[in-house]
């Protein structure tokens, strides 16, 4: 039988895995801010937060479509990348329902 590669150890193959042993070693996470709903792949609306800030715009309902970001049309999952962004950065939002478009200027939350 091979060897174990070197990271197994003993007779129950231990994984030894890099531990961080300070919260000091951590980088900080940045915080990352949000429109306040939960957007389907194909950037329909699954719900919104409540007390979040597309709730206080008035302007979004669960089924609705995210249809645009700070003017940029959302069309591909790589667009998603425009939806979240620094807390308290403002965004314009454009939502799509039955074919009326409305829009709104929102402060992103954490």
């Amino acid at each position: 039988m091979d060897s174990p590669p070197p990271y197994w150890t003993g007779a129950h193959a231990t994984l030894r895995v890099p531990v961080l042993t300070s919260p000091a070693a951590a980088p900080p996470a940045e915080e990352v801010g949000t429109i306040g709903a939960v957007v389907g792949d194909d950037f329909i609306v699954l719900s919104v937060h409540p007390e979040g800030p597309l709730e206080y715009s008035g302007v979004c309902k669960p089924g609705d479509r995210l249809v645009e970001i700070d003017g940029k049309t959302l069309r591909t999952v790589a667009d998603r990348a425009l939806i979240p962004g620094k807390p308290g950065s403002e965004v314009r939002v454009t939502v799509e329902r039955r074919g009326v478009r409305q829009s709104a200027q929102i402060l992103r939350c954490v």
